[in-house]
This record gives C-alpha cells, sequence and structure tokens, in this order.
C-alpha cells in the first residue's frame, strides 16, 4: 500500500478501516482461512485532523468503526492510500475513533530502513484535464507578466537570502520530537537560534531524559535551527556514549553538524532517537 499524509482538505472525505477484528470471528463461523479476502472493512469519514495535547501526536478523528483486532491494520482513503494507523476508540463517545496520521510513521520507516512508497495521483481525466489545462494557461500568463516586470526592473540579488528565510517561515515553525516511548512523542519548539539542550539534567535540558536512560549523559548534545540555511545544527558536549546520525554515523564531539529538516539522531542508542522538522 501507498502511504499518504492527510491535509486539512480531506475533512469529511470517506475512509476505511481495515482489519481482523476478533468480535466478527467469534460471533459466527465464518472464517475458514486467513488471508487478505478474509480482512473486515468498516467505513466512515473525516472529522478533523488534530494533535494531541501532552504527547504531540497527529491524530485523524473519525467515526469509522474500529475494535479489538483491526487496531493496528491501515485507515486508508478512496483509492487505497494509507492516511493512518487505526488506535483507539473514545471512552466517552462510541462514535468517535481516532487513527494516528502516517506522518508519525514515516521517521520510523526511515530509521529503520524500513521501504515504502508515496501515493502519487493517477493519470488525469475528465474534469482533471479540464482544471489542469487552465491551470497550464494561468501558468503561461503568470510566466509572460514576470518577463514583462523583469525587464522594467531587476530584483537586487541580495534580496534572495530574505525571500527564502520567509518561504522556509512559511513552512512551519522548526521543532524537534522525541521518538524515545518515554516522552510519547513529546514535541519542543525552537525559538531565535536559541540551542535547546538534551539530556537527564533537569536543570539545563528542555528535552529531559529519565535517569538511568542508557547512553543518555547529563548534557548531552544541543540542537539549533539556523534560519538563514534553514538547516538544524546539532552539537554533541562530550557525552560519554556519543550522538550518532540516523545512519549511526558518530558526531564528534563540539562539532556542529547541519541536518536539513525530516532529518533524526539518537543519543547513545537508536531508542533515545530525537526527529526534527518544521511543523
Amino acid at each position: 500500500l501507498q502511504m499518504r499524509e492527510p491535509e486539512d482538505s480531506m475533512l469529511g472525505d470517506e475512509v476505511y478501516a481495515v482489519g481482523y477484528p476478533l468480535a466478527a470471528d467469534m460471533t459466527v463461523q465464518a472464517v475458514n482461512s486467513f488471508s487478505t479476502s478474509d480482512a473486515t472493512v468498516t467505513t466512515g469519514s473525516i472529522g478533523r485532523l488534530l494533535t494531541e495535547s501532552g504527547t504531540g501526536r497527529r491524530l485523524i478523528q473519525t467515526d469509522t468503526a474500529m475494535s479489538g483486532g483491526n487496531s493496528g491494520g491501515p485507515l486508508v482513503d478512496g483509492n487505497g492510500a494509507v492516511l493512518g494507523i487505526n488506535t483507539a476508540v473514545s471512552n466517552l463517545d462510541q462514535n468517535l475513533f481516532y487513527a494516528v496520521s502516517i506522518g508519525e510513521i514515516l521517521p520510523m520507516l526511515d530509521r529503520n530502513n524500513i521501504p515504502y512508497s508515496l501515493y502519487s495521483a493517477s493519470p488525469m481525466s475528465g474534469n482533471t484535464m479540464l482544471y489542469a489545462g487552465i491551470a497550464a494557461v494561468a501558468v503561461v500568463v503568470v510566466i509572460i507578466l514576470i518577463a514583462v516586470l523583469a525587464r522594467k526592473k531587476k530584483k537586487p540579488a541580495e534580496a534572495a537570502p530574505a525571500a527564502r528565510a520567509e518561504e522556509r517561515a512559511a513552512g512551519g515553525a522548526p521543532v524537534i520530537r522525541s521518538l524515545s516511548p518515554q516522552h510519547g512523542g513529546l514535541v519542543v519548539q525552537l525559538h531565535h537560534q536559541q540551542p535547546v539542550q538534551i539530556g537527564r539534567d533537569n536543570a539545563t535540558c528542555r528535552l529531559v531524559y529519565q535517569d538511568g536512560t542508557p547512553g543518555v549523559s547529563s548534557r548531552h548534545c544541543q540542537v539549533y535551527f539556523d534560519e538563514r540555511e534553514g538547516v538544524f545544527v546539532v552539537t554533541d558536549l562530550n557525552s560519554t556514549y556519543g550522538t550518532f546520525l540516523a545512519g549511526g554515523q558518530r558526531i564528534p564531539p563540539e562539532t556542529p553538524t547541519k541536518l536539513p529538516p525530516k532529518s533524526s539522531f539518537y543519543l547513545g542508542e537508536v531508542d533515545n532517537t530525537v526527529y526534527v522538522d518544521l511543523e
């Protein structure tokens, strides 16, 4: 199955939960084999996209029925693309169900070198072709306008870095997200190129690991976001066990290392992975 990150434009769209709920097999003797054709499918729609308070997990709220057995299965759209992983039902309202957004899953797949493919739209037809034609005309008009304006006045070269900074700002705020089970998806936002320290010392670190966490020093490393270059800068603070890139390469102590958004690194052991991105 292909992966597709949910977007606000999908609110109200029909989705399907696929799995093997135990109740379906216990109620009647319906299953005599276990294959893809035996899966149970329930349908509903996306109610909203939200970020869970306290953990920072991105969730999909839906009225698509889930039960024991199809939790952990995929929540797919009408094209069969996976939007999330079926996870929970509300204790307050039995018609509210939640799936973890696939955007939370992709970094884990990357970290563990698990291959996947992203959803891409099928070849255009019908109204899609019409809209594409209108868009193409609009692009041509814009190109002509740009050419005309360029003849009148050239933009100064020094304006480019500021423009790039604005584009990066539009992409979201820089954050670090712990993928360690002890943090439950905790997110820490970075501000004004101020370094955030990570380690076990709760007096100096903003991302704090529990005492005794294997591989993590008291003041292990720090990270900040370079707004001009649009990269995260990670520095190991002479930690005992080292700071490593996702591929296993150790970062030299006291040596700033640049990482693009949607990257990860870990403190001593892979369980202590930190994900950096613009959200």
